[in-house]
């Protein structure tokens, strides 16, 4: 450190104090602190810790001083609130693959009520139900079920993650939506649909109206709010110069960002609370409503709708209620890690062993399964596709075309334009369904998935399909000897062979930390401008990290440095990981054949 900076007289004129500060960080990638705006915040590099504000902190101030505002953030619940982030948005992924799972599960639902529709409408010759009249209505119930769990599932996704993407600048306008909260969440639009129902009936409704939680930050929170921070920091008696250059620190490396992240799960955990009351209120209502046989069929179905809905809604409102208090109150553990690896979505999660809502489709699908079995027998004897004239064929064709068979069905019978028979053959031949660009070295022939199309993973072939958060996880897990990383759209932004000198390029935060943190990494890349490469990363304090430029200049293939038995024992005596966004790297003869010894990453950016 300059011994100069001890001096804190030498810094009391302001002109001297900032041309200090521009010196100190001349070197390191982006902008100058001291010029944090709006428009330019996001050129910051990434956080996920306070260590690059404390080396901002420490390359420009005393000692003495950085030691104060270490205490100050301790004193305002900085930590915790970081421990908080990270949690989101852990928590914020594993409600992604919740939520993509239980669309699929929607979706096959829909496809039995289709198949096995019938009019529930009794007639002469059928004044009882029969047995199909029976097996539509039970299929309904469950679909309803489904829809209203599914509903607080996108709602548990989309707000936590417009609370893991609040702006960092906090003067930037807050999300409407996390300002309106609960009755900006889906799920409040069918507590409304239901009450306006009880109403139209002569009912009166058990609750008012849904309104806006209150947005008073609780008690015990105002001590970590942005404006309580830069009081104490203030409070010091530092010259003004200061106090600004520590604000603009925290604005530009996240601390500003955090403390919005805490108040938000705060408040949305308020809000959420409302929830469960008003939909055990009004399904008592709704459940003592009784139609005689002359009301409208019609308004039978909106109250049984209504009543499946909010009835499969609760608990899952409930379990994100609890989890988001479990979070807020913050855990002296770590409750979820979201990783993207294995088989099945959720198997690579680490949850808290009651974290029920993954159970709720789970089971949901467990029930339907042997209406599934009996769909899939029926339509095994039928022709495909079905004759119009049929009922088989009525229920199936319409107007959308299968891009396989050039066939037009109904919407609920595609998926991303491949209908369901074609993606069952398409899927057995071991070939990706969705698209013809996809090789057969890209299909998992244990789960019967493509690892690009299908967001797929698996232990068995050594692949992961993930971001920094999941490569971060399994260099935990797997503790690999060497890690193999690519430049362009991976670690960097840059793309198509770029220079990372030119344009405004940041790199991938957990990867980053993985440069710092692991001992032996390699950066493989078909990028050219090595040099370039190296002052970029040298920006980033990253110095000292092996660079391999291989393609046509070099006359070498990423596959030549993944398999030297000098970087990576071939006897199986360590494991390597290598980690690219482009498939085909993957695909690659030489790198598959090394198995269990290199564990690949099909790298996506911020899931």
């Amino acid at each position: 450190m300059d011994p100069l900076v001890e001096d804190f007289e030498t810094w009391r004129d302001p002109d001297a104090f900032h041309l200090h500060v521009r010196q100190c960080r001349a070197h390191v990638a982006g902008p100058c602190v001291l010029d944090v705006n709006m428009n330019n915040i996001l050129e910051f590099p990434g956080f996920s810790t306070f260590s690059i504000a404390k080396a901002d902190l420490e390359a420009c101030l005393p000692s003495k001083i950085v030691s104060t505002i270490e205490t100050i953030c301790g004193d305002h619940g900085i930590w915790s609130a970081f421990s908080v982030r990270k949690e989101m948005i852990n928590f914020k992924k594993v409600l992604l693959h919740i939520m993509q799972d239980a669309f699929v599960l929607e979706k096959q639902l829909k496809r039995l009520c289709v198949f096995f529709f019938c009019d529930l409408v009794p007639t002469d010759e059928e004044p009882e139900d029969t047995e199909e009249q029976n097996r539509y209505r039970t299929l309904a119930g469950i679909f309803r079920r489904c829809k209203g769990a599914l509903q607080v599932a996108f709602d548990s996704r989309n707000f936590t993650k417009l609370i893991c993407g609040v702006h960092r600048h906090p003067d930037y306008e807050l999300s409407a939506k996390l300002k309106e909260a609960p009755i900006s969440l889906g799920i409040s639009e069918h507590i409304s649909r239901a009450a306006a129902f009880l109403e139209a009936h002569g009912v009166e409704p058990p609750c008012p109206p849904l309104e806006a939680s209150p947005r008073e930050v609780p008690e015990a929170l105002e001590k970590c709010s942005f404006e309580a921070l830069l009081a104490s920091i203030a409070a010091q008696g530092w010259p003004t110069h200061i106090t600004s250059f520590v604000r603009k620190v925290f604005i530009a490396r996240g601390i500003a960002k955090v403390t919005v992240i805490r108040r938000e799960v705060s408040l949305l955990r308020r809000a959420t609370s409302a929830l469960g009351p008003q939909i055990v209120a009004l399904l008592e209502v709704l459940r003592s409503v009784h139609f005689d046989a002359e009301a409208d069929v019609k308004d039978r179905v909106h109250l049984d709708m209504h009543i499946k809905t909010l009835t499969g809604a609760l608990p899952a409102v409930a379990e994100f209620s609890r989890w988001l208090a479990a979070i807020d109150d913050v855990p002296s553990q770590t409750l979820f890690l979201a990783g993207d690896d294995p088989q099945q979505r959720l198997s690579s999660m680490f949850l808290p062993p009651d974290f029920a809502l993954p159970s709720m489709f789970s089971e949901t699908k467990a029930l339907c399964e042997p209406y599934f079995l009996e769909m899939r027998t029926q339509l095994s004897g039928e022709a495909w596709p079905p004759p119009p004239a049929t009922i088989l064929g009525r229920r199936v064709l319409g107007s959308h075309s299968c891009r396989v068979c050039n066939v037009r069905f109904s919407k609920v019978w595609l998926d991303r334009g491949v209908c369901h028979r074609c993606e069952e053959l398409r899927r057995g031949e071991g070939r990706c369904p969705y698209s013809d660009r996809c090789s057969p070295q890209t299909f998992c022939p244990h789960g019967h998935k493509c690892f690009v199309c299908d967001a797929w993973s698996c232990d068995e072939c050594h692949l992961t399909h993930g971001d920094g958060e999941a490569v971060a996880q399994l260099v935990s897990r797997l503790n690999p000897a060497v890690i193999f990383l690519d430049f362009d759209r991976t670690l960097a932004s840059t793309k198509n062979g770029g220079s990372p000198l030119q344009g405004r390029h940041s790199l991938d935060p957990e990867l980053e930390t993985l440069l710092r943190s692991h001992p032996n990494v390699h950066i493989v890349t078909r990028n050219p401008h090595e040099q370039d490469i190296r002052e970029f990363l040298a920006r980033h304090r990253v110095v000292k990290v092996p660079i391999h430029s291989v393609g046509k200049r070099s006359a070498s293939e990423k596959a030549d440095v993944l398999c030297r038995p000098d970087l990576l024992p071939q006897d199986g005596s360590a494991v390597g990981l290598f980690v690219d966004d482009n498939i085909q790297e993957h695909c690659v003869p030489r790198v598959r054949a090394l198995g269990a010894a290199l564990h690949r990453v099909l790298f996506v950016r911020g899931l």
